[in-house]
């Protein structure tokens, strides 16, 4: 019986994508109803760059987030969370494997901050309304050229 069961429960850890083995059959509804696009990146002193993101647009998607998803799906698939009106919005890092880096932006498209945050952290949010944010992993913001006055942009 005990030899059933811890069969059972290595099944389930690897079938629910834990151990990052199936990235992308597996995981969350919300996760696989996000649509995915072209964000165009415009640093203030830098080429524009083009990034593939998957779009946060209704509430379970953007519920959803990060949450529950293998390290290299956080790598590899940026979320760009969009509001149909801008809001103060409130972030979380319950359930996400990896660090990310979280940019806020206006209703004119424009950076107006960059956060850090940090696996099970809360708390985190700007200060201002934002219509949009994005989330990377962990250093992909400053590799990208993402800063404050960045446009960010869906074509």
């Amino acid at each position: 019986m005990i030899v059933a069961l811890a069969a059972f429960g290595i099944a389930m850890l690897t079938r629910g994508g834990l151990t990052g083995a199936d990235d992308h059959a597996e995981g969350p509804q919300a996760w696989h109803s996000m649509e995915t696009v072209e964000l165009r990146i415009t640093p203030p002193d830098a080429p524009t760059q083009r990034l593939q993101v998957r779009v946060a647009d209704d509430r379970a998607e953007r519920a959803q987030g990060m949450q529950h998803l293998p390290a290299q799906v956080i790598r590899d698939q940026p979320i760009w969370f969009v509001f149909a009106e801008p809001r103060q919005v409130g972030w979380h890092m319950r359930n996400v494997r990896l660090a990310l880096d979280i940019a806020y932006v206006d209703a004119e498209g424009q950076v107006i901050g960059v956060e850090r945050m940090a696996p099970n952290g809360g708390g985190y949010g700007h200060e201002q309304p934002i219509a949009a944010a994005l989330e990377v992993a962990a250093g992909q913001a400053k590799r990208l050229g993402i800063r404050e006055g960045t446009q960010l942009a869906i074509d």
